[in-house]
């Protein structure tokens, strides 16, 4: 679900990208999403004269989350976690799923881009995408962050 005023702030970066000839051959796209594994229905199906048993149901239902990256080159792998996303493991993804790929499939340049999401944005990931040598340009503010190397 995208909001109105990002649509068009999408929209106004794309069409930067159209005019500026951009093909994308090098760009890194990433992002991370939930997947909640739930049942909502119930069917109970018992003999007439018989006591009804249900099943028990978790309180919670089972979350995993799920981080991955896509290139015109080629995907990086999957990183499957059950943490709740924050700096800290937004950095050791980085380090360990997303750099691998950009040793192997881009040894010459990319570019890293991934929404501005506060922890992409934390003093944590900052120092860590410094420390990588990268360097921090945002295209439109508040919509996308690119880390060129």
């Amino acid at each position: 679900m995208i909001s109105d005023r990002s649509k068009i702030k999408r929209m106004e970066f794309a069409k930067q990208c159209i005019a500026a000839k951009d093909s994308c051959d090098d760009v890194i796209w990433t992002d991370e999403s939930s997947v909640q594994l739930v049942r909502h229905t119930r069917t109970v199906r018992v003999k007439v004269g018989k006591e009804q048993r249900y099943k028990p149901v978790a309180k919670h239902a089972v979350k995993v989350h799920v981080w991955a990256g896509i290139s015109k080159r080629e995907a990086t792998k999957i990183c499957i976690f059950d943490q709740i996303m924050d700096a800290e493991v937004n950095v050791n993804i980085l380090k360990d799923t997303l750099l691998p790929t950009i040793s192997a499939k881009f040894p010459d340049s990319h570019r890293f881009i991934q929404y501005n999401d506060p922890k992409h944005t934390s003093r944590l990931a900052k120092a860590y995408l410094e420390e990588q040598g990268d360097q921090l340009v945002t295209y439109p503010r508040r919509q996308c962050r690119y880390q060129s190397h």
